[in-house]
């Protein structure tokens, strides 16, 4: 395993004035206005995982959602940074009325990750697992990476909007068997939800 990496996730639902396909680039424009701001310096890594709709045989056990975003912290120290630093939340969050069905905020957690698998560079599919109860889970057959988070407390005590006991994410090298492991993995308790990462940010290590 892994040192121990803070992280903010956010599991999100378009404005539904976009299409699917449209949003997608418009939520890129969003990220390229946070990329932007001056808290920036405070980020290691940003990731945009774009979600594939549920057909009509999934929709029991696939979560219709859009995107699940990604933003991992240089240390501790600098997620408090990020988050004490209030200069870009006007302009932000106006965006995010824009881009999105609801604020962010509601949506989304801090975590501390731990790799547990890292991730073959070639597997392309990302399946997620947004747990309410603290249940182990089966390990999926055929994973090609496996992380765990669990929630940090928010900077003055407050409970982020996604308030789940843990996100476990698994890859895998074809569809099938991300689809396959949300199903076996989903419960009313759950959010399981399938897609692609694109990386939009990666600091250079100093």
């Amino acid at each position: 395993m892994s040192l121990t990496s803070p992280k903010l996730v956010y599991l999100t639902r378009r404005n539904p004035a976009f299409s699917r396909e449209d949003w997608t680039a418009r939520w890129r424009q969003h990220g390229a206005l946070g990329m932007a701001q001056p808290r920036w310096r405070n980020v290691a890594r940003y990731v945009h995982c774009d979600l594939i709709a549920p057909s009509r045989d999934q929709r029991g056990w696939l979560g219709d959602h859009d995107g699940v975003g990604m933003i991992w912290h240089r240390s501790i120290a600098h997620r408090h940074a990020h988050f004490a630093d209030r200069s870009s939340q006007a302009v932000m969050e106006r965006d995010e009325e824009d881009t999105f069905a609801e604020p962010i905020a509601l949506h989304c957690a801090s975590l501390a990750e731990v790799t547990i698998m890292a991730a073959d560079p070639a597997a392309r599919w990302h399946a997620f697992c947004f747990a309410w109860d603290d249940t182990p889970l089966p390990t999926p057959p055929g994973i090609a990476g496996h992380v765990r988070s669990r929630p940090l407390p928010r900077p003055g005590g407050q409970l982020w909007g996604l308030d789940c006991a843990k996100v476990e994410e698994f890859w895998f090298r074809d569809p099938d068997g991300a689809l396959a492991a949300c199903e076996a993995l989903a419960k009313p308790s759950r959010i399981c939800v399938v897609g692609h990462d694109c990386e939009l940010y990666r600091r250079e290590p100093s």
